[in-house]
């Protein structure tokens, strides 16, 4: 086979898995809300109505050392501290995963480890369900 055919077999092939690639990135997106609450007698209060388009939302005040993965299954709710345990980077959120953008460790959306370097899992608020109310108790 001549250089020509190879780089038109090979280019075409390659053409392929990305298009295979990119339809199933895109497939498995999922939508990430951010909410800004404010903190009220250490507590943050987050409407049920943001949990409309996503199973997780991500609360942000800039009193808090990371933004909280606040995460619905069902009626039940948990909320997260968005702080690798490693070496204190904060995780970006990746669907149902959290990744450190620093070292790479990877979380559950039940705050777990998954992958190291992180050996701990991620800190949790407790959470309470109040009429259409998700209230997030801070230390």
């Amino acid at each position: 086979m001549d250089r020509r055919k190879f780089i038109q077999k090979t280019g075409t092939a390659t053409v392929g898995v990305c298009c295979l690639g990119t339809t199933v990135l895109m497939s498995s997106c999922t939508k990430i809300i951010y909410v800004s609450q404010s903190i009220s007698d250490k507590q943050i209060r987050v409407s049920l109505s943001e949990f409309k388009e996503s199973s997780f939302v991500i609360v942000q005040n800039d009193q808090l050392p990371a933004p909280i993965y606040l995460t619905r299954t069902g009626e039940k709710f948990s909320a997260f501290s968005m702080l690798c345990t490693h070496r204190q980077c904060v995780l970006d959120a990746a669907g149902d995963l959290m990744i450190c953008p620093c070292h790479g460790s990877e979380f559950s959306n039940k705050g777990k480890v998954l992958s190291p370097p992180a050996s701990q899992n991620l800190d949790t608020y407790p959470v309470t369900l109040v009429d259409q109310t998700v209230i997030i108790e801070l230390p």
